[in-house]
């Protein structure tokens, strides 16, 4: 989600020493600004878990993660 917007989905996990890649699939025509922030999310106690994104104020925005670009969490 950015924004509150559903805008991919999660397309794999991977260990990395002592951290964990979260690889997502997002539609095309979605810009996510290089330095939005992301944080894991559930929606209810039970419910999934999913990677939430947020952008940064418009005047703050820095371009667009390019394919295969990483966001910080």
């Amino acid at each position: 989600m950015l924004d509150g917007v559903k805008i991919g989905k999660v397309s794999g996990v991977t260990l990395t020493g002592d951290r964990v890649d979260v690889h997502l699939r997002i539609g095309s025509g979605i810009e996510v600004p290089a330095n939005a922030r992301g944080s894991l999310e559930q929606a209810a106690v039970l419910g999934d878990i999913y990677v939430a994104l947020e952008s940064p104020p418009l005047a703050e925005r820095a371009g667009a993660v390019a394919p295969g670009g990483r966001i910080a969490l």
